[in-house]
């Protein structure tokens, strides 16, 4: 699948849920929230008012979990689930529970291996640059 194709393909003709009467009232967010009321236009899905989300909007099966880029996700734990990632068409997201160390070491490791992950340590530059305040 192309770059877009499947960003394209998953958003296709799924509306834009909002809030009930958000558009009226500035104090309501368009944020959706399911309507309570008993007469509720919307809650008896009548024609004109906003659609609300039900099962029928879901992606498809084979769109579902893939990067915008068109790969699918794996999330990575630690070194040896970056090693699995090796030669397949997959790209890694490093879970947030891994701290900055072994973040480091698998940011390393991909790199040597070629894998491709979504958010890499971004080392930061410690010591600030002459000619900048507290430099």
């Amino acid at each position: 699948m192309s770059e877009g194709a499947a960003t394209r393909k998953r958003g296709m003709k799924r509306p834009r849920f909002v809030r009930i009467e958000s558009w009226r009232y500035s104090r309501l967010d368009e944020r959706w929230r399911a309507p309570r009321g008993k007469d509720s236009k919307t809650r008896k899905s009548k024609k004109g008012w906003p659609s609300m989300p039900s099962i029928g909007y879901r992606t498809g099966n084979g769109l579902r979990d893939i990067h915008p880029s068109g790969r699918r996700e794996s999330l990575v734990e630690n070194l040896n689930d970056v090693e699995k990632l090796k030669g397949l068409d997959v790209i890694g997201r490093i879970s947030g529970r891994v701290g900055r160390k072994k973040r480091r070491e698998m940011t390393d490791r991909a790199k040597e291996l070629g894998v491709v992950l979504l958010n890499p340590l971004k080392e930061r530059v410690l010591e600030a640059e002459p000619g900048t305040p507290g430099g």
